[in-house]
């Protein structure tokens, strides 16, 4: 039986020993383990993740597309006559800002900028926008106050 701290520390020591003993023993003879081991070449190699582009390119590429995809066609180039001046247009997308829904409407012709509407607001066509939602717009008509959906990329040929 142990009676005091001197004889507790050699006990301890004793016991540390034969651990220590076990351990070599135990473990296989050869190379001692090595948390790092070589790979073969190339796997270790980063992919590219991010390249510049050329801002020309992008917004060459934005200018024909949406950011939902290509710009619809109307058709109305097919027509003979133009039966109004005004031109086509079609809701383009719908982002936030500050937790409010801003709905895109862009027009057929290039040379017209963007309009960025909110709930209240009137569409190219007099219709007035009642609610805004992730992909359409809840629309009230001028001529029969009637309401329609109206789905982005969906021409609207006045």
């Amino acid at each position: 039986m142990i009676h005091s701290i001197g004889q507790l520390w050699r006990a301890w020591a004793a016991l540390t020993l034969v651990l220590l003993v076990m351990l070599t023993l135990l473990l296989p003879a050869g190379d001692p383990i090595s948390p790092r081991r070589s790979a073969p070449d190339g796997l270790l190699e980063l992919p590219v993740v991010w390249s510049p582009v050329d801002p020309a390119e992008a917004r060459a590429e934005l200018a024909v597309t949406t950011l939902w995809g290509p710009r619809p066609t109307t058709g109305a180039s097919i027509q003979a006559e133009p039966t109004s001046t005004a031109p086509a247009w079609f809701l383009s997308g719908v982002f936030m800002v500050q937790q409010q829904r801003h709905a895109v409407v862009a027009f057929e012709e290039t040379a017209e900028e963007p309009l960025q509407l909110a709930v209240g607001e009137a569409l190219p066509d007099g219709s007035v926008i009642v609610v805004i939602e992730r992909d359409k717009l809840l629309i009230r008509r001028p001529d029969d106050q009637d309401l329609d959906w109206l789905h982005v990329n969906t021409p609207v040929i006045p």
